[in-house]
């Protein structure tokens, strides 16, 4: 009753990566990858839960899904276990997937999935930081003593206890971590578009000073120019004058008039072309050469 998961498969095939495609009405910066699952028969992982949304895509063979809406507690986890594996379930659905049955389910779902016969299932996860993740993240980077206001005291003649926290005080605290980011600022989306595509460890993608022989071939139509595998983009309007393309934790400042550029860039994983004779030839080569510097985007293949 055994099971093969395998993480990250669309970081290495390009013919799994497309299937990502199917799912452009997300952002791509909230496509995390590809988990791939092979089972023998009534193989599975057992009954668990996942704090992120993922999409369930039978590939070879029937897999039956039994899904849990009951509000499970840390108590309720097999211990020492990699997994949130559950001690007890309670089924309230009961569904039997075909090949290309597809079930999404949200976070917090409990699930568990049992193969009938041998069996493949494709998982698209997503992926999104919790409110503590993002806070402690930008807390990282805030600078620790310029200009940042510190927590005073509120001892008064009426106080008892030297010891007693104020409800002042506490009053206070709160409202600098309410007031994390206190306005929309460009430093702050750059620093969110940065932290919404840091790669994962070992997906790190590195420059590459080769590129301008690659962009005639790929002007020429001698070869095809394709979105590197373990790239996530995101974009975001900074001012009137700039906006930023993000991917692999980077951010690149371009001129606002550039958007309809970036954005057809985006859209696509393999670049034609055909789809960008629109644009003006120096605009979309001095584009293009930085993302083949940065190998952001890269030949078919390599």
């Amino acid at each position: 009753h055994w099971t093969l998961l395998v993480q990250d498969v669309d970081k290495h095939l390009p013919e799994v990566a497309e299937v990502l495609d199917a799912f452009d009405f997300l952002p791509d910066w909230r496509l995390d990858d590809i988990m791939i699952s092979y089972a023998a028969d009534q193989g599975g992982v057992g009954p668990h839960t996942d704090n992120y949304d993922v999409f369930l895509i039978q590939t070879l063979g029937r897999r039956r899904w039994r899904l849990s809406h009951h509000d499970y507690r840390e108590e309720d986890l097999l211990p020492d276990c990699p997994l949130r594996v559950l001690r007890d379930f309670h089924t309230d659905e009961d569904w039997i997937l075909e090949p290309g049955d597809v079930l999404y389910l949200p976070p917090g779902v409990a699930h568990w999935g049992t193969a009938i016969g041998d069996c493949m299932t494709w998982s698209i996860g997503m992926r999104g930081p919790s409110d503590s993740e993002l806070a402690g993240a930008w807390l990282e980077q805030l600078p620790l003593h310029e200009g940042r206001p510190h927590l005073q005291d509120h001892i008064g003649p009426t106080t008892t206890s030297p010891s007693h926290l104020q409800k002042a005080d506490i009053d206070q605290a709160r409202n600098f971590l309410q007031g994390l980011v206190p306005e929309d600022t460009p430093e702050f989306r750059l620093w969110l578009g940065r932290y919404l595509t840091e790669p994962k460890a070992g997906f790190e993608v590195f420059p590459d000073e080769e590129e301008s022989h690659t962009l005639r071939d790929w002007l020429t139509g001698k070869r095809v120019l394709r979105r590197h595998p373990w790239v996530r983009f995101a974009t975001t309007r900074l001012d009137d004058r700039r906006i930023a393309l993000f991917a692999q934790g980077e951010a690149l400042e371009l001129p606002a008039r550039l958007e309809p550029l970036v954005e057809a860039v985006c859209r696509r994983r393999l670049l034609d072309p055909v789809d960008f004779a629109p644009f003006p030839d120096d605009i979309l080569s001095e584009l293009l050469l930085e993302l083949l510097r940065r190998r952001w985007i890269c030949l078919d293949g390599d």
